[in-house]
């Protein structure tokens, strides 16, 4: 992709030097309904037009891509809540299953781990 943009630019470039070096005499431009008049080379005029016109179309290609910029940031959001849920119910899982593991093993069922008939349940601190 780098390459493809040297490959567009160069040859651009060079159309724009030479209209700018073979349209150097100077043409008038007058604001109609304001008094100022400038004399300006026709490269410049012409160049400058197209600046105007290719910010002009960036600014409203930003504006109309507000919504779906907004809906991207809040699917991001949900994405992120989604995982941080996610995570602390894999925690809660490893837990249970850790538990059910313990009280299922053979030792726990032994007299030292039973309280009046009923089972004591031990958990380990973290």
């Amino acid at each position: 992709m780098k390459h493809f943009s040297w490959i567009f630019t160069v040859p651009v470039t060079a159309i724009v030097v030479l209209f700018a070096i073979t349209n150097r005499s100077l043409a008038t431009l007058s604001f109609w309904p304001l008094p100022w008049e400038m004399n300006l080379p026709i490269y410049l005029i012409i160049l400058s037009a197209l600046f105007v016109g290719f910010m002009l179309g960036a600014v409203v290609a930003w504006l109309s891509g507000g919504r779906r910029r907004r809906q991207t940031r809040q699917l991001a959001e949900q994405v992120r809540a989604q995982s941080r849920q996610i995570a602390e119910l894999q925690r809660r899982q490893a837990e249970a299953s850790a538990a059910a593991t313990f009280a299922a093993s053979p030792a726990a069922n032994t007299p030292a781990n039973t309280l009046g008939g009923r089972q004591v349940l031990r958990v380990a601190a973290r």
